[in-house]
């Protein structure tokens, strides 16, 4: 009689006292844009890396909904993450939605480093003669002579390379290539 009674518990808790875990439900997190959207995975494309508050992982984001970015600004975000499922493949993705901006930043004088493959000629736009664009959105000027001969020849032999940037007066200028 014992033995039932605790098996008959033991069901009973299994099936009322577990609460179904649903991982499929949105996140929130923390996270610091850069003032620049243009990354490389594999190819230039617009997106974020977003810093995570509270580690040192970062996250490519390929875009957030209803969040509408500014070059030359850094954003302290307050973000939605959540699994969806790919229409196109069989697997999972995140979107992800603006909850909150916490805090927005002009920034100024900030250098980065960013990987382009001159090997498609159809990313780099010619604007003028020291100006190009970068997927008709991120645009650069190349104030040195010497940059920009080491940069027009670069494109017209269709070599990849590391370029290093300055941003400054909501301009993005070329200053060297590695």
């Amino acid at each position: 009689m014992k033995t039932n009674l605790l098996q008959f518990i033991s069901i009973c808790f299994l099936f009322f006292g577990c609460k179904k875990v649903n991982y499929d439900a949105p996140s929130e997190l923390r996270v610091i844009i850069s003032h620049q959207s243009l990354i490389n995975t594999p190819y230039p494309q617009f997106g974020f890396i977003a810093k995570i508050e509270g580690s040192d992982k970062t996250e490519t984001i390929p875009s957030i909904a209803s969040f509408e970015f500014q070059p030359g600004f850094r954003y302290d975000l307050l973000i939605s993450k959540t699994k969806v499922k790919s229409k196109k493949l069989d697997a999972y993705g995140f979107k992800y939605g603006l909850v909150k901006i916490i805090k927005s930043e002009k920034i100024n004088n900030v250098s980065f480093d960013l990987e382009i493959d001159l090997s498609d000629q159809s990313l780099i736009s010619y604007v003028n003669k020291t100006k190009y664009s970068i997927l008709n959105q991120f645009t650069f000027e190349c104030l040195d002579e010497k940059v920009l001969k080491e940069f027009e020849q670069a494109k017209q032999i269709r070599k990849r390379i590391n370029a290093k940037f300055l941003y400054t007066d909501s301009k993005n200028i070329l200053t060297e290539i590695k």
